[in-house]
């Protein structure tokens, strides 16, 4: 496989087109507790062992949407197949309460909502990266999966190309995540964190403990997103050149 390096990531970027159409897209109004079954993992092996992307979810009392694409924050919880109650917080632009979420049961609010809607910016990364070359995704999606990871999890993912990817997106996050949101308007009140009402804190050396964390988003914004990729993929052209220059 050719080396992806964040030059290509942006140039891809910048190339590939909008396909939030490809991914379950929840479009009702969530609710704010319900029954929730995960069901699969998608379909896309990482580059380190586990499946990354987009996976798949469904409130069960909310037979209008179906199936729609969550996205897996938690690496240190198993996801599972059983059926469990959730509620279902929404990441408010003013930094609302989380205490029924993983993260804001542990930290203050605003590192909470801090670490969350960093991970949300992320995970928009996955539908307009979804017609690339599968080889090339996997790299890509291992990437953005593995910054997510590091974000909220504190797990640090990944080696070569992948790792690549995944620094360039914190190094990017770190430096420009408060401007970015400020200047191109990522909505991060349009996702929301489920998690089980009965989750338990710890790690998953004995058990699932109640299940995976996921973010799911409400509706696609290809306006937002294709600026929001358009900064992205300019920037990191400009680290690389920048880089290259500083190397010779």
């Amino acid at each position: 496989m050719r080396r992806f390096s964040g030059l290509s990531l942006g140039l891809a970027l910048l190339a590939a087109p909008i396909g939030v159409e490809a991914q379950g897209v929840y479009t009702g109004v969530p609710p704010t507790m319900d029954y929730f079954e995960f069901v699969n993992g998608g379909d896309q092996p990482g580059t380190f062992g586990v499946m990354v992307g987009p996976y798949v979810g469904n409130f069960l009392n909310d037979g209008a949407t179906g199936n729609f694409s969550i996205y897996c924050v938690d690496y240190l919880h198993y996801a599972s197949n059983a059926t469990g109650k959730v509620n279902v917080t929404q990441l408010a632009d003013a930094a609302g309460a989380l205490d029924n979420t993983r993260l804001g049961s542990n930290l203050p609010v605003g590192d909470a909502y801090g670490k969350y809607s960093r991970a949300a910016f992320y995970a928009a990364l996955f539908d307009v990266t979804a017609d690339l070359d599968p080889d090339d995704r996997k790299v890509v999606w291992s990437g953005i999966h593995a910054a997510i990871w590091s974000v909220t999890s504190g797990v640090l993912k990944g080696s070569g190309d992948t790792a690549d990817i995944r620094d360039d997106l914190l190094a990017f996050t770190d430096a420009q995540y408060d401007e970015i949101g400020a200047a191109i308007g990522f909505d991060a009140s349009e996702w929301y964190v489920i998690t089980r009402v009965d989750f338990e804190d710890g790690y998953r050396e004995s058990g699932d403990y109640k299940g995976q964390e996921f973010l799911m988003r409400r509706v696609p914004e290809p306006g937002t997103l294709l600026l929001m990729l358009t900064g992205f993929g300019l920037l990191l052209v400009a680290s690389r050149r920048r880089n290259l220059l500083e190397s010779l």
